[in-house]
């Protein structure tokens, strides 16, 4: 498993003329090292190599996984945060758990 614990934070962001809630789950572990082999795994999703970042998408909403975070800007409700964040873990262990199968097939053959 890649994600195992998170602490989820509410935030308020300001601009000059906007206000809107975001969300950064801290995770407990660092996941950077694994970021750049699951961007073939995950549909849709985009790697930032200068910022070691991965981009996902769901429902027009945009997640950013770092090493040690997931930051999800734009939410209207703590559940709707709570929500993304619990698919945004699902998908990277579901992601994470396929690439180590075909790994651990290539090494056993």
């Amino acid at each position: 498993m890649l994600v195992n614990n998170y602490k989820l934070e509410i935030n308020w962001e300001v601009s000059c003329c906007a206000q809107w809630q975001s969300a950064t789950a801290s995770l407990s572990e660092d996941i950077g090292q694994a970021l750049p082999c699951l961007v073939s795994a995950i549909e849709d999703a985009k790697y930032g190599p200068a910022r070691k970042t991965l981009c996902l998408t769901k429902d027009r909403r945009y997640i950013y996984i770092y090493p040690k975070r997931i930051y999800i800007p734009y939410i209207q409700s703590s559940d709707e945060a709570l929500a993304l964040v619990e698919w945004t873990k699902d998908v990277l262990n579901e992601a994470y758990s396929e690439s180590t199968k075909v790994t651990d097939n290539k090494r056993a053959k």
